[in-house]
């Protein structure tokens, strides 16, 4: 892969136009949903909404563009033209015919609703866990939501009444969450067993902190084709999660075991939370290499982006000012020109996933949230049967939204989906946030939106200074290594 640095123009300012562009494309069609939650697609968006991009391109050009994240399209400000795609590899397919979903703008008032065929099943086995972590989403730890291999049991035995996966095993996924999943390693074992058997095309994924790890559970992973996601924030990982494997040599041994068994078959990455005292993805990714005895460019790195607050440990770990903000950016724009955080999964994804939404003019009322669990085909239970909001809640704090033998009527009832909140009408990278978590609310909510803009609007500065610095010839290798899903 071409490490060389990206032509990544700068954005030097955002500001909203009241005119439309020239040649404005029509609304899209739309597809009705099951959710009787369905209303106006916009609601209450003006899709015509619209931002002056002001880029410098390597050269020191400066130039204008008009780009509006609604409909969604990118133009060049002084002819209308559209933005060319064929620096990363695409062409525009704006299918008039094309109908687009719309999603369920859930609120308390309009609820969303679950129902069968599921494509991702998150089973949440209990709250405990061995560490806590000081921006832990799973805030609260009710007693009664610890399950048991004899819980398991019963539930295994009645999921063939209310469960139907996808006609196609190979589209459904399982989670297995915790707490600290391990902490319940004889019902998560019982669990994976049974649906390994019953689904064997399904992908297995579980989310560990790595530190109670031993040669059985390996051996168990690597066995059932589990994917292990390893939860690890570099430098930060000692001052923000109370905790570092790595400094355990019998757990850091095990995680250098794990990795050496799964990386090969593809099924292990790492996963990290950014926040005002743990900036940087590339010392996050080099940490983590250097205690696996592998490259940083090997190691295959996620993030869940800046922390998003869900008590006061968030919200201090959380940027307080905006000149923390734009240190961040800055070490972010930098870390992505020079292409050491390019391989980042969900970065070189979220940038993808940006150039189709402009190749095929995927209007905005079509997102889903962040986390997927506004879907209606996307189920988090425990093993009482209880449907909850999401696998991070328990049903004894208010989160029960339904029991599986009546999935029907279950109601999502707790959360508040990206539609029904004005800041991301007003947003220009809604595209690629998608609303920060659904059940968030008050100042936490503010919070989370103003880390998830500090970290989006970076993107976006780079999806556009790839497309806007490669128009006058610079060299391709290193967008299309990344669109190619290259590490």
């Amino acid at each position: 892969m071409n490490t060389s640095a990206p032509p990544s123009a700068v954005l030097t300012r955002v500001g909203t136009r009241a005119r439309a562009a020239s040649t404005p494309k029509p609304i899209p069609k739309l597809r009705e949903g099951n959710n009787p939650g369905h209303h106006s697609p916009f609601h209450g968006i003006d899709p015509r909404l619209e931002f002056l991009l002001r880029t410098r391109l390597p050269n020191g050009k400066r130039v204008e563009l008009l780009y509006r994240p609604h409909t969604p399209e990118l133009r060049w400000a002084n002819t209308g033209e559209s933005v060319s795609l064929k620096p990363v590899g695409l062409d525009y397919d704006l299918d008039p015919d094309r109908k687009w979903p719309i999603a369920c703008a859930i609120s308390p008032d309009n609820p969303g609703r679950k129902h069968l065929p599921i494509r991702a099943l998150k089973i949440q086995m209990g709250l405990k866990c061995n560490y806590r972590c000081g921006y832990c989403n799973q805030t609260a730890r009710p007693d009664d939501s610890h399950g048991n291999p004899a819980l398991a049991r019963e539930f295994l035995d009645k999921m063939p009444s209310w469960f139907e996966p996808p006609p196609d095993d190979e589209k459904l996924r399982i989670e297995f969450w915790g707490g600290e999943p391990f902490v319940y390693w004889k019902t998560m074992r019982l669990l994976g067993e049974v649906l390994r058997s019953r689904y064997p095309q399904a992908l297995l994924n579980v989310v560990t902190n790595g530190s109670i790890l031993d040669d059985e559970k390996i051996a168990w992973l690597e066995q059932h084709r589990v994917q292990v996601s390893v939860s690890h924030d570099g430098p930060g990982q000692a001052a923000n999660r109370g905790g570092d494997p790595f400094d355990r040599p019998a757990s850091a041994e095990a995680l250098r075991k794990l990795y050496s068994r799964l990386r090969p078959l593809g099924l292990i990455n790492f996963n990290c939370v950014l926040a005002r005292n743990n900036m940087s993805l590339s010392a996050v990714r080099t940490y983590i290499a250097e205690k696996l005895g592998c490259r940083p460019e090997e190691l295959p790195l996620a993030t869940e982006e800046i922390v998003l607050p869900y008590e006061e440990t968030g919200m201090d770990l959380s940027f307080r000012s905006k000149a923390e903000s734009q240190i961040f950016k800055q070490v972010f724009v930098k870390e992505l020109a020079d292409g050491s955080v390019l391989g980042v999964l969900n970065i070189r994804e979220k940038l993808r996933d940006f150039f189709l939404s402009l190749a095929k003019g995927r209007p905005s009322h079509a997102l889903a949230q962040r986390c997927g669990m506004d879907r209606e085909d996307t189920l988090a239970v425990d093993l009482l049967g209880n449907v909850l909001t999401c696998q991070n809640t328990a049903a004894g704090d208010g989160h029960a939204i339904g029991h599986v033998s009546d999935l029907g009527n279950a109601r999502l009832d707790t959360a508040r989906h990206w539609l029904t909140r004005n800041e991301c009408h007003r947003c220009p990278v809604i595209q690629l946030c998608k609303g920060a978590c659904m059940r968030l609310d008050g100042e936490q909510w503010r919070q989370a939106c103003r880390n998830s803009f500090a970290y989006n609007i970076v993107l976006l500065k780079m999806a556009v200074g790839l497309l806007a610095g490669l128009r006058s010839g610079e060299d391709k290798n290193q967008t299309t290594s990344l669109l190619a899903g290259r590490i």
